[in-house]
C-alpha cells in the first residue's frame, strides 16, 4: 500500500485525538464523573450571556454560575434604597409590586377649610350640534372655568397652609349616551394645593413636598361655572406623590359656599415609601 500525503494527516489527527482523551481520562475525578464545565473561564462567559438576557445569575463559591448563588447574592444584599444604620431608608414603593403599586402604611382624613375663594375665569360656554356620522349628541359644553382661593388644614393634615386651584370642564349632552345622562352638566377638572412656603426651586422638581394635587369627576344639575349658590364636587387622588408621600384616595369632596368658602376632604391613604 502506497502511503500518501492525505494518508499522513489523517494518522497525524488520529493521534492528537488520542492525546486529548487521555489527558481528559487523567483529569477527570474518580468515578468516571466529568469535570464542571465551570470555572472562572466558563463562570465569565455564563455570567455575560445571563446579563445579555436580563437573568440574574452569580457566580457560586466554585466558579460555577447558578440561579441559586444570585439568590443568595440578592438575599444578602440591603434592600433598594436602604442604606445600614440611617433611619427612613429602606425599599422604595416600587420594590414590592412593581412601579405604581406601593403598599399601603397609614391612611388620614385631610380636611382644608377654603377660604377668599374667586372666580378667577368664569369660561366659556358654546353650543355645540349633533353629529349624525359618528352619533354624537349635541348639547353644551364649558371650558377654562378657574376657581382660586387659600386653604388651611386642619390638624394632622398635610400642608397647613396653601392655595388652591380648581379648572374644570362641563358638558350637558342632549342625548342619552355611554356614562352621560341627559340634561345633566358632567363635570370634569383638576385640583391642586400648593403649600404657601414652598420653596421656588424645589417646586420645579417633580417630587417636592409641597404639593397635593388631584382629580374632579361628578354630574351635577346645575353648571357648576353658573352656580351662585354654590356647588360640591367628588374628588380624588390618584396614585401619586402627595406633598412628599405617595398616596391615594378613594373619595373625596370639594366644596364652595356662597361668600368664597368652602371645604376640601380627602380620605387619604399614604403608601410606604417616598418618591
Amino acid at each position: 500500500m502506497r502511503l500518501t500525503k492525505r494518508h499522513v494527516i489523517a494518522a497525524g489527527l488520529v493521534a492528537v485525538a488520542g492525546a486529548w482523551l487521555l489527558i481528559r481520562a487523567e483529569a477527570a475525578p474518580a468515578g468516571g464523573a466529568s469535570p464542571p464545565r465551570g470555572g472562572p473561564a466558563g463562570s465569565a462567559r455564563a455570567e455575560g450571556l445571563a446579563k445579555r438576557a436580563g437573568r440574574g445569575w452569580a457566580a457560586g463559591p466554585d466558579g460555577s454560575s447558578s440561579l441559586a448563588a444570585a439568590g443568595a447574592v440578592a438575599a444578602a444584599a440591603p434592600a433598594r434604597g436602604e442604606v445600614p444604620g440611617v433611619p427612613g431608608t429602606g425599599p422604595r414603593p416600587w420594590d414590592a409590586r412593581g412601579p405604581g403599586a406601593p403598599l399601603e402604611a397609614a391612611s388620614v382624613d385631610v380636611h382644608w377649610v377654603l377660604e377668599q375663594a374667586a372666580v378667577v375665569s368664569p369660561g366659556t360656554t358654546v353650543a355645540i350640534a349633533a353629529d349624525p356620522k359618528t352619533g354624537q349628541p349635541g348639547g353644551l359644553f364649558t371650558d377654562g372655568y378657574v376657581l382660586e382661593g387659600k386653604v388651611r388644614a386642619k390638624p394632622g393634615g398635610p400642608i397647613p397652609d396653601g392655595d388652591l386651584r380648581v379648572t374644570l370642564t362641563a358638558f350637558r349632552p342632549d342625548a342619552d349616551q355611554p356614562g352621560q345622562k341627559a340634561g345633566l352638566w358632567h363635570v370634569q377638572g383638576k385640583w391642586k394645593v400648593v403649600a404657601r412656603d414652598a420653596d421656588p426651586e424645589a417646586l420645579r422638581a417633580r417630587h417636592n413636598p409641597y404639593v397635593v394635587e388631584g382629580r374632579i369627576q361628578d354630574a351635577l344639575r346645575v353648571n357648576p361655572a353658573e352656580a351662585s349658590g354654590g356647588w360640591s364636587l367628588r374628588a380624588s387622588v390618584p396614585t401619586s406623590p402627595a406633598a412628599g408621600r405617595w398616596a391615594r384616595s378613594r373619595r373625596g369632596t370639594l366644596t364652595l359656599r356662597p361668600g368664597g368658602g368652602g371645604d376640601l376632604e380627602i380620605a387619604l391613604a399614604l403608601l410606604g415609601g417616598n418618591p
